[in-house]
């Protein structure tokens, strides 16, 4: 949590001072400003800390190609909510994961434990979920101001965290 507190906390800092170099607003559309820094400081921070679990339990080409099962969760959340997609979408996401599932099988580079997957996935599944809900939620506000807001709340978020489990590394 440290290393990602810091992580997120130096990019949200580097994008509003570039906010401020380009005389753009610091500051979300009215309505937005706690949704913004929530997308950070939940789906973000839940984002990251699942990618880091499945890192700390399976190699870095594992836990990417199934992260990368995000764009099939999405359309299964669209599907479950009653949105028809295009067939051609379906069968592009059907032969996505079935590539993932080959790689993942059969590639020597890429090992990972059951738990690891499970927290890829979960990371994968948390990443679909921001999506949805920046979408719902960031209407107005341009990207580099929402960026700058969700990265000062994951990384506001994972500080906190770092420094309620005694985690706070120096």
């Amino acid at each position: 949590p440290t290393v990602l507190g810091i992580r997120f906390s130096s990019a949200g800092l580097l994008l509003l001072l570039f906010l401020l170099v380009l005389r753009r607003s610091l500051l979300p559309a009215p309505g937005e400003r706690l949704g913004a820094f929530l997308l950070g400081a939940i789906g973000y921070a839940v984002e990251s800390t699942f990618f880091f679990n499945g890192l700390e339990r399976g190699t870095a080409a594992a836990v990417t190609l199934l992260f990368y099962a995000y764009p099939s969760i999405v359309t299964v959340i669209e599907l479950a909510s009653g949105r028809r997609p295009h067939p051609k979408l379906i069968a592009a996401v059907a032969l996505s994961a079935i590539g993932t599932g080959v790689v993942v099988a059969g590639g020597e580079a890429v090992s990972i434990t059951t738990a690891g997957a499970v927290f890829a996935l979960l990371s994968a599944a948390s990443f679909a979920v921001y999506l949805l809900v920046s979408h719902r939620v960031i209407l107005r506000t341009d990207g580099l101001t929402t960026a700058a807001w969700v990265a000062s709340g994951a990384g506001l978020a994972q500080l906190t965290r770092a420094v309620v489990t005694s985690d706070l590394q120096a």
